[in-house]
């Protein structure tokens, strides 16, 4: 397709391609280093309507977005923590704790210093996007 000029595709731009009523989601970054030349992108979902390769493609502009989703769409685990011999051996209070409802593990220390006490509490934590069919952007 023709262009304008140069220009830097980012991931995350929502795109529209002429003759498509769905919108798609760059999920690679593509630059464009001059006007007239070919741009290939990485999108999401798969195209559905066959193109020629020469429609023209329209950023969206500014907007914004929310999220639904439903729960099964990510997946968040907590690991509990341990505690060194070392920090034992400086006088720290060390313990873990699992909540029963959430499962998530929390590790609270308890340590002085400079004549206060001090309370740090420690999480080992990760997340994931799992079944991205569950999950959707909701744009206006």
């Amino acid at each position: 397709a023709a262009s304008t000029g140069a220009c830097a595709l980012l991931t995350g731009d929502i795109i529209l391609i002429a003759g498509d009523s769905q919108t798609y989601v760059l999920t690679a970054d593509a630059t464009e280093t001059a006007a007239a030349t070919d741009v290939t992108l990485s999108i999401s979902p798969p195209l559905k309507v066959a193109t020629a390769g020469s429609e023209a493609v329209t950023v969206k502009a500014s907007h914004r977005v929310n999220l639904a989703f439903h729960r099964d769409a990510f997946a968040f685990a907590t690991r509990p923590l341990m505690g060194s011999l070392a920090d034992l051996q400086l006088g720290s209070r060390i313990l873990s704790m699992q909540d029963p409802v959430s499962g998530i593990v929390l590790r609270l220390e308890i340590m002085r210093e400079f004549k206060q006490t001090v309370w740090d509490f420690d999480i080992l934590w990760g997340s994931k996007l799992v079944r991205a069919e569950l999950a959707c952007r909701l744009a206006g």
